[in-house]
């Protein structure tokens, strides 16, 4: 009994230790068990990881293949954007209301020049060949609109100074003429400007340039040479016995019109000094041919000295120095008709020592020295005394005075 007493707590302590040893036991297998669960899911997540890699890298993939089919649509959509121009062109300038100088003419122009050097770029592309020669026959119809426009504009104008002349409502003065013409030049300023600015890359433009500048010279030779035919004309009916005042006024006459044709045409270009020049040209070369014969038919050389005077300081000292790069047709011409007056001096001046000096044959009153000079003292004693002995009104009033 006491030996089971003394062995109860021994009992107890292995009943415990077999409790705890089961419980360890069971704790293993459940760690085990944890374990081989955390092991699937490392195996699973590395599965989901690899496949989300996977789907990660092609969705990268398609993205990249749809960004670049979009910007191969786009570029596409840009090049087709020149080809399908065409027939909105041909729309405007097919339609009856077309204008110059409406707002969509100048960036339809524009547009049109882009898709010209699009096509000239590109010559490999489909349909590329026939799109540029369709593209060139609407430039060809858009220039000649520009064309029948702007001479349009001038030779309208010019119309309409003549008639409004020949009904007598304006008189022939420069300046109605130049500013009723000045007037217009807000119509095509623009256009011309847009001209002048493909001139220089374009040939088609700048043949179309030209032909405004030669409807523009025609327009103002036709109104202004018979102004000034008048003017010189009537200048010589009232001059005919002056012929400096007449060279002088013509001469100012002729160098205020090339500056305000110059003003005039700097107002519709900014370019084409050449148009300028034949214009200038033309003017000055018809006051030379009509003042060149009058002046080399003067016989005095007091004369075509005064002559020489004054187109030497008046014109070309005074006038043409103050305007030098606009006047240089003025200035060629005044020199050209210097030359010959100069000629004509040297030549009358040579006939004079010729035939009144070289070929001088005195008389017998040129030879009566001292007589001529003895006489001429005793006239000039005789008249000294004649005027002191006529009596002045003061001396006359007092005189009367005195009388009184």
């Amino acid at each position: 009994m006491r030996t089971l007493q003394t062995q109860a707590p021994s009992l107890k302590l292995k009943t415990e230790l077999f409790q705890v040893h089961s419980f360890c036991d069971d704790v293993v297998s459940q760690i085990s068990e944890v374990q081989s669960n955390l092991s699937n899911i490392l195996d699973n997540y590395e599965q989901v990881k690899k496949r989300t890699e996977s789907l990660h890298s092609s969705c990268t993939s398609l993205m990249n293949e749809t960004t670049d089919l979009l910007n191969c649509a786009e570029n596409i959509s840009i090049r087709l954007q020149y080809f399908d121009e065409l027939e909105e062109m041909n729309r405007q300038l097919n339609s009856p209301s077309v204008s110059v100088t409406s707002d969509s003419f100048v960036p339809m122009l524009a547009r049109l020049d882009e898709c010209i050097d699009f096509m000239q770029r590109h010559q490999d592309y489909k349909d590329a060949t026939v799109h540029l020669a369709k593209f060139d026959l609407a430039l060809s119809k858009a220039l000649g609109l520009i064309r029948s426009y702007i001479v349009g504009v001038f030779k309208s104008v010019s119309e309409s100074i003549l008639q409004a002349q020949k009904a007598s409502v304006i008189e022939t003065h420069p300046s109605i003429f130049y500013g009723k013409f000045k007037s217009y030049g807000c119509k095509v300023k623009i256009i011309l400007e847009e001209l002048e600015q493909r001139a220089l890359k374009n040939q088609e433009f700048s043949t179309l340039l030209s032909d405004c500048h030669l409807s523009y010279f025609q327009q103002r030779i036709n109104l202004v040479m018979p102004m000034v035919s008048e003017y010189l004309n009537s200048l010589e009916k009232q001059c005919c016995r002056d012929i400096s005042s007449l060279v002088r006024s013509g001469c100012l006459y002729v160098c205020q019109l090339c500056l305000d044709e110059y003003q005039l045409y700097i107002h519709f270009f900014s370019t084409g000094g050449h148009a300028i020049s034949q214009i200038l040209s033309s003017l000055c070369s018809y006051f030379y041919e009509f003042v060149r014969p009058i002046c080399i038919r003067l016989v005095h050389l007091e004369t075509l000295t005064s002559l020489c005077d004054i187109i030497s300081n008046e014109i070309l000292e005074n006038k043409v120095k103050l305007h030098e790069g606009v006047l240089v047709e003025f200035a060629s011409m005044t020199k050209l008709l210097l030359q010959d007056i100069q000629q004509r001096f040297i030549y009358r001046a040579q006939k004079y020592i010729h035939s009144d000096i070289a070929a001088y044959k005195p008389i017998g009153g040129d030879l009566a020295y001292p007589d001529k000079l003895v006489l001429a003292r005793k006239i000039g004693i005789g008249l000294e005394r004649g005027l002191n002995e006529i009596p002045s009104p003061l001396s006359e009033v007092a005189s009367v005075s005195s009388i009184g």
